[in-house]
């Protein structure tokens, strides 16, 4: 990895401590995370604030308009296993080809039937737990026609946790 990507990388994890909202944390994703991993679309989802947005890398303009919330339709059947089972202590950063075909295997996965069912998108998934306690997922699409998530964007995620 390139030393410019290792110092833009730790300006965004820095930065994030700094963040005391989902919508503080989410506009810093936009702004500064495409610098470190191309995609076409993600979505973050906040543990805490149980908050859903989906998003756009930033190109210019009003960072607003690239982040719209929504409705979660798991939100209340992944909220309700959450309370039952936990969340579970494991950060993890995973492909969804792997969760797919069995590789990973996630009991609590929110997205679980979009991700097994889908096959229009690659997609990296970042499970994000502080001090034990889940924070939230982001997750990163890519459609088919672009190459899938490198070992590289995988390790720039990793060390995002």
């Amino acid at each position: 990895m390139e030393n410019k990507k290792l110092v833009r990388l730790n300006r965004l994890v820095s930065s994030a401590y700094e963040c005391f909202s989902f919508t503080e944390f989410l506009k810093l994703a936009i702004l500064k995370l495409p610098e470190l991993v191309a995609y076409d679309s993600g979505m973050f989802f906040c543990g805490i604030s149980r908050d859903c947005s989906f998003f756009k890398p930033y190109t210019g303009g009003s960072v607003e308009q690239y982040y719209k919330k929504q409705l979660f339709t798991e939100r209340e059947e992944y909220l309700k296993q959450k309370e039952e089972e936990g969340a579970g202590g494991e950060a993890l950063v995973y492909k969804a080809l792997d969760y797919r075909q069995g590789v990973i295997t996630i009991n609590d996965e929110p997205r679980s039937r979009f991700l097994a069912d889908q096959d229009d998108y690659h997609i990296a998934c970042v499970r994000i737990i502080y001090k034990g306690q889940f924070m939230g997922e982001i997750y990163l699409h890519r459609s088919k026609d672009k190459p899938d998530f490198n070992e590289e964007d995988m390790l720039v995620l990793r060390l995002l946790q």
